[in-house]
């Protein structure tokens, strides 16, 4: 049985999220250690070959140490950089991470900063202290909320990326927006009683929206989706008076998730 969170937001909207646990982290991060020794295999093959050329004859002694200095800031580069890049900018994964199915984001439910990454990831030293990151597995199996020492100082957490229920198909213009972004149906948990209130209008209208979401041009778009959500939200109790336009079109489109099996013929 997975942990799960909810996280209620100034929207009144719940987000449901479940833990990643200790076996599925330890995976991803064996993942990715193998892809950065692989790399740093690579670097090493390199500088054998350069070595072993008979292009270097003078001043060897003095070129070897410059270029080991070199090597020695590279894998410094690669072992900081790959999780925190990743992290950053494929939305909390890393390979490892998005093989096994798991992301990192803010514990607040919003997507992970730069500033975020880089302290869990720095944090990744003191959780590595003793023996193999024994600091580590220890707060991540006794947590309440799977959270190692990184995660504690930067506020984040680990979670699973839901699974669609539903795979659109990959020629859906709906689909396609779901798949550029991540959205699926448990992103948000709507009130059921609200839900069974709307009708085949309300659907018909949500369903024209995301069909027509990426034809329309950026400020139509936006035009689009406050009316849509001013005629929306308020059956299903959210506050129309969101100020991230992308949240109200995630919440759109989350909707549109869960009403379709109910209305679509």
């Amino acid at each position: 049985m997975l942990e799960q969170s909810e996280i209620k937001t100034p929207e009144h909207v719940t987000v449901r999220y479940s833990y990643a646990g200790l076996g599925s982290r330890a995976i991803a991060f064996m993942i990715d250690q193998f892809i950065i020794g692989l790399v740093y295999f690579l670097i090493f093959i390199g500088l054998f070959f350069i070595f072993e050329s008979q292009l270097i004859t003078a001043n060897f002694d003095q070129l070897f140490l410059w270029v080991l200095a070199g090597a020695v800031l590279l894998v410094f580069a690669i072992e900081w950089s790959y999780f925190v890049l990743f992290e950053f900018f494929w939305n909390g994964k890393t390979i490892g991470k998005k093989i096994i199915g798991i992301r990192v984001m803010k514990d607040n439910g919003h997507r992970l900063t730069l500033l975020s990454s880089i302290i869990r990831n720095l944090m990744r030293i003191v959780d590595e202290l003793s023996t193999s990151y024994l600091i580590g597995i220890l707060l991540i199996f006794f947590h309440a909320e799977n959270k190692r020492l990184g995660d504690l100082t930067a506020g984040t957490i680990v979670v699973h990326d839901r699974e669609r229920k539903r795979k659109p198909s990959r020629h859906d213009p709906i689909g396609k927006v779901l798949r550029m972004n991540g959205w699926t149906e448990d992103d948000y948990v709507f009130d059921s009683f609200l839900l069974s209130q709307l009708q085949e209008k309300d659907f018909q209208l949500v369903e024209t929206y995301c069909k027509r979401y990426l034809t329309l041009p950026d400020y139509e778009r936006d035009h689009m989706t406050r009316k849509v959500a001013e005629i929306i939200l308020p059956k299903l109790g959210i506050d129309t008076n969101i100020n991230r336009t992308r949240e109200v079109e995630q919440i759109l489109f989350v909707l549109y998730l869960n009403l379709r099996d109910e209305w679509s013929y």
